[in-house]
């Protein structure tokens, strides 16, 4: 009988988790202090994955790759279980997502 190990694939994106972790999120306190947007539509008082308006007492969170901003439940939710940036995903960056220097996969 063959001694090899069988893996599922659920198994199997599990275990990538913890090889390629989404990178640590820049805090901004405020709206003085939050990153220029690369997109001039898009408000900075909006989260960029669940649209809350964040006041400006609130901690926002970017994406150190995309430079989106997040609101600290987005931020925990995408660190604790979604284990990607739903920004980076959306404009083809989900491989470089965790390589904040490279350019080799910008759009």
């Amino acid at each position: 009988v063959c001694g090899l190990v069988l893996v599922s694939s659920h198994h199997l994106a599990r275990s990538t988790r913890h090889l390629f972790p989404l990178p640590a999120f820049v805090p901004h306190q405020g709206s003085d202090d939050a990153p220029p947007a690369q997109d001039p539509h898009l408000s900075l008082s909006l989260c960029a994955a669940c649209f809350h308006d964040m006041r400006p007492a609130d901690t926002r969170w970017s994406c150190p790759r995309c430079q989106s901003t997040y609101c600290s439940e987005c931020n925990a939710f995408m660190h604790d279980v979604l284990n990607n940036c739903p920004m980076c995903e959306s404009r083809g960056n989900a491989l470089s997502c965790g390589d904040a220097d490279s350019d080799d996969h910008r759009p």
